[in-house]
């Protein structure tokens, strides 16, 4: 069993918290795109006190582009690359930029 800091939990990828589900490049988007939203507004896209349920929004991709006064100064296409690195299933994310 891995065990993971309250502090590394934010950017685990959906497919990471699937025991069986085989993983790879992908999870790095989306923590990059966890990342990126962190730097844009200065909070986590996923945050609960309660593991269990900081987990279910990870694995729905439950998050918000909210409160809107943290988000007034982000492009539309900045917004929109955090939605493409954050989709729930890896095959629908980011990962060849230059495709």
């Amino acid at each position: 069993t891995t065990s993971w800091r309250d502090d590394e939990r934010r950017y685990l990828a959906p497919e990471i918290l699937h025991l069986d589900t085989p993983y790879g490049k992908e999870c790095d988007i989306w923590s990059i795109g966890v990342i990126t939203f962190m730097l844009l507004s200065g909070y986590p896209p996923f945050y609960d006190e309660n593991v269990g349920q900081l987990y279910s929004k990870i694995k729905c991709g439950q998050y918000a582009f909210e409160p809107a006064y943290y988000w007034s100064h982000v492009s539309h296409d900045a917004k929109h690359l955090i939605s493409c690195m954050l989709q729930v299933h890896p095959s629908d994310r980011y990962y060849d930029m230059c495709s």
